[in-house]
């Protein structure tokens, strides 16, 4: 059985496209989908957490960090900080 490099995957064009669908979101479609993976896989993160601590700690500071920046900007801006809100109006 021999393999086909024509059906492989051309991973160097999959990460040029993935950047560039990230590049384009929005600070608050980006702090979604941050909140989305944490809940889904937040558990798993909590049970290794003791093996990963510093790292998730420089994380989670630059994370503040951008958030505090996001909040000066929308002040900035005459807005207020995104929050997430449910209406049952239309």
């Amino acid at each position: 059985m021999t393999l086909s490099l024509k059906n492989q995957p051309n991973w160097s064009e999959i990460e040029k496209i993935e950047t560039t669908l990230l590049k384009n979101l929005s600070i608050e479609e980006s702090v979604q989908q941050f909140m989305d993976l944490y809940e889904e896989f937040g558990h798993e993160l909590e049970a290794t957490e003791h093996l990963f601590r510093a790292e998730r700690m420089a994380y989670i500071i630059e994370f503040q960090r951008r958030l505090q920046r996001l909040a000066e900007w929308q002040r900035s801006q005459g807005g207020q900080i995104v929050s997430k809100s449910f209406s049952t109006t239309n």
